[in-house]
């Protein structure tokens, strides 16, 4: 980001379309970058203790249907297969904004690593 920001003042951008474009590039990454840093501070509360009585219950089962729904779409796209199969009833205490984050951390990396053509669970 920094570097790109640093590059377009040193060389501006020829158009007003490519400045858009750039200056839409550089907030969406700082957008993804305070929400990494709100992730952390989230996991510093739970592990200090401090945001355990915020916990809820989480039906898991709910939560990685309605992400594979949201990914398989991309993961076909990307010649991919996402494979769910769930225990049912798995219900589990705690912040689901960083579940979220963990479970789209793992289906992307699966996505990115999972060879063509294959599936996975």
């Amino acid at each position: 980001l920094r570097r790109r920001l640093e590059s377009a003042r040193a060389h501006p951008p020829a158009t007003g379309i490519e400045l858009d474009t750039l200056l839409e590039d550089a907030l969406q990454e700082i957008d993804e970058l305070l929400l990494i840093f709100q992730a952390l501070l989230r996991i510093a509360r739970v592990e200090s203790g401090e945001a355990r009585a915020d916990f809820v219950a989480i039906d898991l089962g709910a939560l990685l249907t309605e992400l594979a729904d949201a990914y398989s779409p991309v993961a076909e796209a990307e010649g991919r297969h996402l494979d769910l199969s769930l225990q049912p009833n798995i219900v589990v205490l705690g912040d689901r904004e960083l579940l979220v984050q963990a479970f789209v951390n793992l289906i992307e990396n699966a996505i990115r690593h999972t060879s063509r053509g294959h599936a996975f669970n």
